[in-house]
């Protein structure tokens, strides 16, 4: 299933430090949980990313998750406490390769856990075999002709400096205004 890209990757780009202990609770609701997931989304501000940690580390997490994922739901709390604004956007991260790899593994775990409420598609009902892709509704005008014939690609230099020359000009008159 393809991880929907939240609050979470945003977050990424804190500076933080590992994760410490683990207080937030082990038996949140899956609604709870979920309605955490959504507000992450939500968060565009260290002091929203703030906000948000504050209420996350409240309800906490189902207890289904992995050590892994649930590390991951650690380190991204602490980066969220440790948000800090840098023009206007939240700034970069220091996060090691290992911290990374547990919150994208917590990411999955609530992209899975919340599909329905963060508005992820269901990808098991997606076609695997391109045979399957309808394709009787898009476009085809013009849009898979090739501009330029191969076989009409001048040879000589001094003709190819004309004919690129001549397509610039195309291109020029092809672009909006």
């Amino acid at each position: 299933m393809r991880h929907v890209l939240t609050g979470a990757a945003m977050l990424l780009v804190v500076g933080t430090t590992a994760a410490c202990g683990g207080g937030a609770p082990t038996d949140a609701s899956a609604d709870e949980f979920c309605e955490q997931a959504v507000k992450l989304q939500e968060v565009e501000t260290a002091d929203d990313a703030k906000d948000w940690a504050k209420d996350a580390e409240d309800v906490g997490t189902p207890d289904d998750l992995t050590d892994e994922e649930r590390e991951g739901f650690e380190i991204l709390l602490d980066a969220a406490k440790d948000a800090e604004d840098e023009d206007g956007e939240i700034k970069e991260s220091d996060l090691s390769k290992d911290e990374e790899e547990k919150v994208g593994a917590f990411s999955g775990y609530m992209t899975e856990t919340c599909a329905d409420e963060l508005g992820a598609p269901d990808t098991d009902d997606l076609p695997t075999d391109p045979g399957d892709i309808e394709t009787d509704d898009l476009p085809t005008d013009e849009t898979t002709d090739m501009p330029i014939d191969p076989d009409e690609m001048p040879t000589d230099p001094e003709e190819m400096e004309s004919y690129l020359e001549e397509l610039e000009s195309e291109m020029a008159d092809m672009e909006s205004p």
